[in-house]
C-alpha cells in the first residue's frame, strides 16, 4: 500500500527518508490552495494535495488534520479513519530511541494529551499499537473487511 508523503515545513530529522516532502514556508504557501488535508502541529505545517491523496492508500494525520480532511476532501475515494492507540510509555520510549531529548519528549507528551483529546470519536475503528506485528495484522484485517463490504455494496447497486 502507498502512504501519502505529505508536505511539511518541519525540519528533517537525521536519517529520515520517505516520510514527507520537506519544503520552506514559501514553498508551502504555493500549494496551500490545492490542499485537501492540512494541520499545524508543534509549530510546523503539514498538508497533502488532492492528487497525493487520490494516488495513495494510507495517510497519517493528527486530530486537526482528520477534521480538516473530512471537511475539504470530496473526491471519488471513500476513506476510513483508523486510530492507532499508543500508550504514553510507548510514545516516550519511541521518541527516546529516535534520539529526542528528555525535555522534547516531555513537551511532546504534554502537547499530545491536548492535541489528541477525543480523537477516537473521529475514528471508524480503534486499534492498539502496543505490538507492531499484531497492529499491522489488525490494520490489514480491517482494510480487507472494508474492501469486501465495499465490493458487496458495489455489486448490490449494479
Amino acid at each position: 500500500m502507498k502512504k501519502v508523503n505529505s508536505y511539511t515545513t518541519r525540519k528533517k530529522r537525521d536519517e529520515e527518508k520517505g516520510t514527507h516532502i520537506f519544503v520552506t514556508t514559501k514553498e508551502f504557501d504555493k500549494i496551500r490552495n490545492d490542499l485537501v488535508a492540512y494541520t499545524l502541529f508543534n509549530g510546523n505545517e503539514y498538508g497533502a494535495t488532492n492528487q497525493q491523496v487520490n494516488e495513495s492508500d494510507l495517510y497519517i494525520l493528527d486530530k486537526k488534520g482528520i477534521e480538516w480532511f473530512k471537511e475539504h476532501y470530496n473526491n471519488y475515494k471513500s476513506y476510513k479513519v483508523i486510530y492507532l492507540d499508543v500508550s504514553e510509555t510507548q510514545c516516550r520510549d519511541r521518541m527516546k530511541k529516535r534520539g529526542d531529548s528528555k525535555e522534547d519528549v516531555e513537551k511532546r507528551i504534554q502537547n499530545d494529551k491536548i492535541e489528541f483529546e477525543g480523537i477516537e470519536k473521529l475514528a471508524d475503528v480503534v486499534i492498539s499499537n502496543q505490538y507492531f506485528f499484531s497492529c499491522c495484522c489488525d490494520i490489514w484485517e480491517y482494510i480487507q473487511k472494508c474492501e469486501v463490504n465495499s465490493r458487496k455494496k458495489l455489486n448490490k447497486n449494479r
